[in-house]
């Protein structure tokens, strides 16, 4: 990921260093710029997520991308359906599995909520 960066980082010093107007127009024509060396490291940059992040909106059943108000309702939702709480006068078998069920849940949203930074 670090030379993912280091490619658009040296691609925008050279938008940078080729300015000769605002900051916010340079911004515009690094980013609506046709550069194939840019559309190729922004595309690589769309397709690397991290397996886990993948892993953790699976198990929230919710898509890539979801907002922070989407994560947490699936979140919510996903705990009220396997909180160990629930089944404390199932068998011994339920009580186990939904134990780890929550502990799935939750790491999947502890993952989720420092990959979107909420």
């Amino acid at each position: 990921m670090g030379q993912l960066f280091d490619r658009i980082s040296r691609l925008a010093r050279v938008y940078w260093t080729d300015a000769t107007s605002s900051d916010v127009e340079w911004a515009e024509r690094l980013i609506d710029s046709q550069d194939d060396e840019l559309r190729r490291a922004i595309d690589e940059a769309a397709l690397s997520v991290n397996d886990d992040v993948v892993h953790a909106h699976n198990i929230l059943r919710i898509p890539l991308g979801s907002t922070a108000a989407a994560v947490k309702e699936a979140y919510r939702s996903a705990m009220r359906q396997w909180h160990p709480d629930r089944f404390v006068n199932g068998t011994l078998t339920e009580q186990n599995m939904s134990r780890q069920k929550a502990q799935e849940i939750n790491t999947a949203y502890l993952i989720l909520k420092t990959y979107y930074g909420f």
